[in-house]
């Protein structure tokens, strides 16, 4: 399969142009913004992060437990309704979701999905105490370089 290894070319390219210590801060910060979400989501007691801890949290992959909510519902209707595929959850979560943050995204992607799985969570009558969304731009906002336009 000569596409694979072409298709590896191409990404270790964009790995080596963007720096790796640069790879790692980007996931850093945008893995930074969907726990922000997750904790907002989560202030309400229905939502929750799969791993309590935050010094164990992946900078890759976030599992969200949904509680009373249906996770195989809302993953439907992101999927159906809004064209967004959520990770299914794995072992032995029946009630979860995965959020995966790793590789070529950026602030606008990461928003989007957010705000896709917010308005899915509320569609489904998520008791939804603030603004998962809100919560991931204010985490994202210090690390936009407010000259860059300039």
């Amino acid at each position: 399969p000569i596409q694979h290894i072409y298709a590896l070319r191409t990404a270790l390219d964009m790995l080596q142009d963007e720096g790796l210590e640069n790879v790692w801060w980007r996931h850093e910060v945008l893995a930074g913004a969907i726990r922000a979400a997750i904790e907002a989501w989560s202030e309400g007691g229905e939502i929750e992060h799969n791993i309590l801890s935050g010094a164990y949290r992946s900078n890759a992959v976030s599992t969200v437990r949904t509680g009373a909510i249906d996770a195989t519902r809302l993953r439907n209707l992101a999927e159906h309704e809004a064209g967004l595929v959520l990770g299914i959850s794995i072992a032995d979560f029946d009630n979860a979701f995965r959020i995966g943050h790793m590789g070529h995204l950026n602030p606008p992607m990461v928003l989007g999905v957010l705000g896709t799985i917010e308005a899915a969570l509320l569609r489904l009558g998520a008791k939804l105490p603030a603004s998962g969304v809100a919560a991931a731009a204010a985490s994202l906002a210090p690390h936009l370089a407010a000259d860059s336009a300039e």
